[in-house]
């Protein structure tokens, strides 16, 4: 008998001490899911991703392709964080209308970090002479460490109010960088240190007046300023930059 309320007093007091355990972590896996469901919806999107006698648009299970009349040269577009995909189609038709095919990877959730291997459904399916991965905001990074990871050749690397985590200076890779002066989302000490990281092919943009969720169309992004020019223009120039720029 003695035994058993020993037993019993243990199996008490180990209860006691993992209930909180199990309380906080099932507490952070809701909050993790909760998160992960808050998504930032495309806003006046449609025309972009209507097709038309120069442009397919196709919107498949693992991306939204725009496919241009070349077969050469392709940009494959990792989104933000709980950001809708179609909200990058202005970017992503701007340049497929000057002759890229685009892809905007559907990933995990929205949510590209977890899910950086994305890229390979298009590479592993298609062939192009010239590759470019394009990351807005967390997506850059997710486009980043699948640069550095994969055996695909990638030509470019363009990041939108986006910066890099990892050191990339020894990879043979042209990088582009578009940021905007009223960014209120990105970390300033994350991009300052990402200037170290990068090679010797860099090149930057600062686009005046520009914000962070213009680089899409979603609306206004929590914590972000609110922009003194168009969506267009900030599309305009961030396009026309990545054009005189792109290898």
């Amino acid at each position: 008998m003695g035994k058993k309320r020993e037993m019993k007093k243990s199996t008490k007091i180990a209860l006691w001490i993992t209930m909180p355990i199990v309380f906080v972590l099932l507490l952070g896996l809701t909050g993790t899911v909760i998160f992960l469901k808050q998504s930032y919806k495309a806003v006046n999107v449609d025309s972009y991703l209507t097709s038309n006698t120069e442009v397919k648009v196709s919107d498949t299970k693992n991306y939204i392709f725009f496919d241009s009349p070349s077969d050469k040269k392709a940009i494959i577009m990792y989104g933000g964080a709980n950001v809708e995909e179609k909200a990058y189609s202005p970017i992503c038709r701007k340049l497929a209308d000057t002759g890229y095919d685009v892809f905007i990877l559907k990933t995990f959730e929205e949510f590209a970090l977890f899910d950086v291997d994305k890229a390979d459904t298009v590479l592993n399916h298609f062939t192009y002479e010239n590759v470019s991965l394009m990351g807005h905001s967390l997506g850059g990074v997710a486009a980043t460490n699948y640069l550095a990871k994969t055996k695909h050749k990638i030509d470019n690397l363009i990041y939108l109010a986006s910066f890099s985590n990892i050191d990339i200076s020894s990879l043979d890779v042209n990088v582009i960088s578009v940021q905007g002066t009223l960014d209120g989302v990105i970390s300033k000490e994350s991009l300052a240190k990402s200037k170290a990281y990068m090679p010797s092919s860099f090149s930057e943009l600062w686009i005046e007046g520009g914000d962070h969720a213009q680089f899409g169309s979603y609306g206004k992004q929590t914590k972000d300023n609110d922009a003194t020019i168009t969506l267009e223009e900030q599309t305009n120039q961030t396009c026309s930059f990545i054009l005189n720029h792109i290898v």
